[in-house]
């Protein structure tokens, strides 16, 4: 196994391939022995790894069936980051060779893998342990970051990107595939920026300096190219860019902020496109437009103008909320009230942007309106199915990783409904658990909440940069 693993690193795929074809001849009637269940662990990675290199589909899935089937044994031996990890890697193997196929196409029902990707990813995520290994973390984050990103979701793609360069900043995976989502991002909003294009460039040249021999770095090529292109139509030395990139960023890094400014910048709260690739002075604001005109057009209904207003509004209020709150600057109890009404707050832009999709796209439902659960109504699944928009996929992303069915990121429903009709206590002494519910009581461990509720805040900017986008592409769709 050793062998095999080690010319995996090497990039001898074709060699590594043979190798685990011989292994399985010649062992795998003793796999499912209890005795063997180190032997089938590292055998179902490797062929998941080797699947995935070499585009066998079957491979991949053999690998995830194995350590599906027999997780509850391989949770005495291996962390439970560890197997999440491992069954992400698959699904989404799994979905990028989907997507590869002729006639694919990107809908609520074909991204299905990616989404179980990324619910993996995110339990493997959420179970790190605290001394766990940094290459592994580091991982584990761009994983993650690929799957939010190629659905659509940049904004949360680019934090795990830039916590990974923080840690290594040469990391090839990091750079790379950052470049890449910022090109991607260029395309999902439709602006454009001489400094998000020098961005690109930047990240897909630090790329390129540590890129392994076997990495295939075409496309890499060639967004670089196009983005150099794109700056030297636009009447810009790619060079002095670089130059006024690095001196922008030394001076932003010694200038002094006001805490507010600090506490947004460093968890990447601020609503400006320019934030989610640069936390220079010109990213401190919220002026995201519903068009890139920046100007109101007649085939935007005044009831969609008047809630995007809304959402912003009750997200910066949230946001500000948190400060309050983490710098003390009330009294003691309208302090802590202030958690209680971010989150409240926080939570329900969800509904409203489900309210606006269901009006925008003048959708029939039933009952009341739900962000995690209406697209699931048969008539809504249906006409949603049949547009084909990645921002729209982004929000549905969101929602499946919020619902009770499937979402690992669920308990944020269950602590909404909590506090609007139940008893919540938090405090740091009740429980060491991030949450705890006994005698129909909610406890939150105070830090840990405070941490998820940043978490919902970035997921929530998340929604709203899809929503502001998906109306500026669709607006023609909806006449008043």
């Amino acid at each position: 196994m050793k062998e095999i693993d080690k010319l995996v690193e090497q990039g001898e795929i074709l060699s590594a391939y043979y190798q685990i074809k011989r292994f399985e001849n010649e062992n795998f009637q003793y796999m499912l022995l209890d005795s063997y269940s180190i032997e089938l662990m590292k055998y179902s990675c490797l062929l998941i790894d080797i699947g995935g290199f070499i585009h066998n589909k079957e491979m991949c899935l053999k690998g995830y069936f194995l350590i599906s089937e027999n997780q509850t044994k391989l949770t005495n031996l291996y962390t439970e980051s560890s197997i999440e990890y491992n069954l992400g890697n698959a699904k989404k193997c799994e979905f990028d060779f989907d997507r590869k196929e002729i006639g694919f196409i990107f809908n609520i029902n074909s991204i299905m893998p990616c989404l179980e990707a990324i619910g993996h990813y995110q339990k493997a995520f959420k179970n790190l342990p605290t001394d766990c290994d940094l290459d592994f973390k580091s991982q584990l984050l761009i994983n993650l970051a690929n799957s939010l990103n190629v659905i659509g979701r940049n904004s949360e793609a680019m934090i795990f990107y830039n916590q990974v360069l923080s840690f290594y900043p040469e990391k090839y995976e990091a750079n790379a595939n950052k470049a890449i989502a910022l090109r991607w991002f260029n395309l999902l909003s439709g602006g454009y920026s001489i400094s998000l294009f020098a961005d690109i460039y930047y990240y897909a040249t630090l790329a390129q300096k540590s890129k392994p021999a076997y990495h295939n770095d075409e496309y890499l090529v060639e967004i670089m190219t196009d983005a150099k292109l794109s700056i030297e139509k636009m009447n810009y030395d790619i060079n002095i860019l670089l130059t006024e990139r690095k001196y922008h960023r030394l001076i932003d890094s010694i200038s002094e902020k006001n805490p507010e400014i600090c506490l947004f910048s460093e968890k990447e709260l601020f609503l400006s496109e320019h934030s989610i690739y640069c936390n220079c002075p010109a990213s401190y604001k919220d002026d995201i437009f519903y068009f890139n005109s920046r100007k109101f057009n007649k085939n935007f209904d005044l009831y969609s103008k008047l809630m995007l207003k809304r959402i912003k509004s009750e997200y910066l209020y949230a946001r500000k909320l948190l400060f309050k709150y983490l710098y003390k600057t009330e009294s003691t109890i309208e302090s802590h009230e202030s958690l209680r009404v971010s989150y409240r707050l926080c939570y329900g832009i969800f509904d409203k942007i489900a309210v606006s999709l269901v009006k925008y796209f003048n959708l029939k439902t039933k009952g009341n309106i739900y962000f995690e659960t209406f697209w699931h109504q048969d008539e809504v699944k249906n006409n949603l199915s049949s547009i084909h928009d990645f921002n729209l996929l982004a929000l549905y992303s969101i929602a499946y990783d919020l619902s009770g069915k499937f979402g690992q990121l669920n308990y944020f429903k269950i602590w909404r409904n909590y506090f609007e009709h139940n008893l919540v206590i938090i405090n740091s002494s009740k429980t060491a658990q991030t949450s705890l519910i006994e005698n129909e009581i909610l406890y939150l461990n105070k830090e840990k909440f405070v941490s998820n509720l940043i978490s919902l805040l970035q997921i929530a900017r998340s929604a709203i940069f899809s929503f502001t986008f998906l109306m500026r592409e669709n607006f023609d769709l909806h006449k008043t």
